[in-house]
């Protein structure tokens, strides 16, 4: 199996096809065997599966380090570790996703699915984190914790469903829709610490500026990943130029690891800063019901739409909008 295996896109369905992306195809209709001697061999997803996987690996080393420190069975540290269980989810089901896509149609769509319930997880991950280690303490709307906690849940669910279904309508807008999907969990997540900001400004208070810079970054990651994500350059402007590397979603995927990584930082640090600040009122700090439960309601809730959805798509009542033009070989 060698990079002269590999196709050109007129030779394979149009749901395989990436936009802009001419050749470097994988051989479609593989075993699933195929598929992971695939994620050693140059193609043109290659760099998106072991974007994401490496980032695993050693985002569960650094967690298994920071044990060495920190007491996870401290409910303090909840939150921490759903957002780091979070992270490796959706990395870990982005590079599942990338390196079974070739295997069928109907694989193809499932595995995508669970790459957005991975992100999915994620959000609620973050939601969590970012609610009990960067709220502003005297903001009357972080007084809701319930109710905040049960919209987190909401909306990364309704993430799930709407980017899954945008594989099947919104053909012409399933990039927006997708990238749409996910504004709103993000905004949440984020919201805690952007009014913890403000309050920096206007009161001089809850300033930690120790971790500013590195939120700012995370920031920015963001949007150079919703940028790439939706204007799918430099391939769109160039196409067949970057099919093997530095096209848009391979940088799309290297600025969600740093964002990620840098997430996980400005918790862990914050969290440490704030720690006493945070425990004086019993009633916020973390416990099972408002970190590991709504973890697990995504979770369930998630797949179980995956798996409505993957089973209409193997009886072939959901098809993809791409259509089909199959030519496999």
């Amino acid at each position: 199996m060698t990079k002269d295996n590999l196709l050109h896109r007129d030779t394979i369905s149009r749901v395989f096809w990436e936009p802009y992306i001419i050749t470097g195809y994988r051989k479609t209709n593989t075993s699933f065997w195929e598929c992971v001697k695939y994620t050693c061999v140059m193609h043109n997803d290659v760099g998106n599966f072991w974007s994401h996987f490496i980032p695993v690996i050693l985002w569960l080393i650094w967690l298994w380090r920071l044990s060495d420190s920190l007491d996870f069975s401290d409910p303090f540290w909840y939150p921490l570790v759903c957002i780091w269980i979070g992270g490796c989810s959706y990395g870990l089901c982005s590079s599942i996703a990338h390196a079974l896509a070739c295997k069928s149609l109907e694989t193809r769509q499932i595995a995508f699915m669970i790459d957005y319930q991975g992100i999915s997880l994620y959000s609620i991950g973050g939601c969590i984190g970012y609610y009990f280690y960067e709220r502003p303490l005297d903001n009357v709307l972080y007084q809701y914790k319930w109710t905040l906690i049960i919209a987190y849940v909401v909306i990364c669910c309704i993430a799930t469903l709407q980017c899954s279904l945008s594989r099947f309508f919104w053909e012409k807008q399933r990039y927006l829709m997708r990238a749409g999907s996910y504004v709103l969990p993000y905004n949440a997540a984020l919201m805690p610490f952007f009014l913890r900001m403000f309050t920096c400004i206007w009161t001089g208070e809850q300033c930690i500026t120790e971790t500013l810079p590195y939120h700012l970054m995370a920031f920015s990651s963001s949007l150079i990943m919703i940028f790439f994500f939706v204007s799918k350059l430099p391939e769109k402007k160039f196409p067949g130029k970057f099919d093997f590397f530095f096209h848009s979603h391979q940088i799309f995927h290297i600025a969600a690891a740093i964002m990620t990584s840098l997430q996980f930082y400005v918790n862990y640090r914050d969290a440490n800063i704030r720690h006493n600040m945070l425990t004086m009122d019993p009633y916020y700090i973390p416990d099972v019901y408002t970190t590991f439960i709504p973890f697990l309601i995504v979770t369930i809730v998630g797949f179980s739409i995956v798996a409505i959805l993957g089973f209409l798509v193997m009886k072939g009542i959901l098809r993809s909008n791409k259509g089909e033009r199959v030519k496999t070989r």
